[in-house]
């Protein structure tokens, strides 16, 4: 192994992810065999069909190759140059997925279900594991803003305003 080179895991897991990102619109995927066909194509259906590889075969691909993302964010999350990887290559996953329902799977209810949860599901990997600006940005509350007082006594609707109104006036 050379010097300089990623451990295995870190590029087993960018190779996966940077392959599902590069899926081109309109075309399904073998995620096992790292190949595409057109979604129109008969031969490529037949070679899906050989291969026994449907809708539901590659979102449980897909799924896999997200749970092994998280895994090995949670196993390097102390290096932050493996991690910030791991990001980048998951948002443009995250893209390529929603590509894949909108141009592939549109008309299947159940499978845009399915990516939807994906989809949110890199988004909570993102948020938890994205670059340290983002995160305080979203953590940060100015603790020094005060909270107006909103009772009853400096309302221009007094309790004697109220009393008036009960009177019949």
């Amino acid at each position: 192994m050379a010097q300089n080179a990623l451990p295995y895991e870190i590029d087993h897991i960018l190779k996966k992810l940077e392959f599902v990102s590069r899926i081109p619109a309109n075309h399904k995927v073998n995620i096992k065999d790292m190949t595409t066909q057109d979604k129109h194509s008969w031969l490529g259906a037949f070679h899906r069909y050989c291969r026994n590889v449907d809708r539901k075969s590659t979102m449980r691909d897909l799924q896999d190759i997200i749970d092994e993302a998280a895994r090995t964010l949670r196993n390097y999350e102390d290096n932050k140059v493996y991690v910030s990887k791991i990001v980048q290559a998951l948002q443009k996953t995250k893209y390529a997925i929603q590509r894949m329902g909108n141009t592939t799977y549109g008309d299947d209810t159940c499978i845009m279900s399915d990516i939807a949860v994906k989809v949110d599901t890199i988004d909570i990997y993102l948020e938890k594991y994205g670059n340290e600006n983002q995160k305080t940005k979203k953590i940060e509350i100015n603790t020094e803003t005060s909270v107006p007082d909103l009772s009853l006594s400096e309302s221009p609707l007094s309790s004697s305003s109220y009393s008036s109104l009960d009177q019949g006036d």
